[in-house]
């Protein structure tokens, strides 16, 4: 949607490379993430020069979920491998860690984005209190809490109190 959007991507795609997913032609200008094993920001702003997504951020996976800038509706179309028997490849693990994080809702099953998931069950084992996602229409912050809805292809700040793991 347009303005500031905060995405996840299903599973890992066959070409990870920002610059492959987001082609040097879209209207995304921004691309953001938060590392959480190393609490670092990761950062890619097209180049005005040669069209390319361009700093730190270089690669988009299913670890991770993004914060896009666009001033235009699209849809990002990318592979995603399967293996050799048709089924979905493996769930990406994402680690958390004790305080902040930034999380996808990925799905092995690769529903369509918006899909219903029960908090509880994508943050089964996390000791966790509040989840937020960014809503481009309205431009605020939604909380989720236990008994709420998570959707695949969005992207949460997630507070955890213990380390622990999503396994999607």
């Amino acid at each position: 949607k347009p303005g500031f959007n905060m995405i996840s991507i299903p599973a890992t795609p066959s070409d990870s490379d920002i610059n492959s997913i987001i082609s040097s032609t879209s209207p995304i200008d921004f691309v953001m993430t938060y590392d959480n094993a190393t609490g670092l920001w990761l950062v890619a702003t097209r180049d005005p020069d040669t069209g390319l997504l361009v700093g730190n951020l270089s690669t988009i996976d299913a670890a991770h979920s993004y914060w896009v800038q666009s001033d235009r509706f699209l849809d990002l179309s990318f592979s995603i491998p399967r293996s050799s028997a048709g089924l979905p490849v493996f769930p990406t693990i994402i680690e958390v860690f004790t305080g902040w994080n930034v999380v996808p809702v990925g799905d092995p099953l690769q529903q369509a984005a918006g899909t219903a998931i029960a908090a509880n069950t994508y943050f089964a084992g996390l000791t966790w209190s509040a989840a937020y996602t960014f809503d481009p229409t309205t431009n605020n912050f939604t909380k989720v809490v236990a008994g709420d809805n998570v959707l695949v292809g969005s992207g949460y700040f997630l507070y955890v109190t213990k380390d622990g793991v999503i396994i999607p």
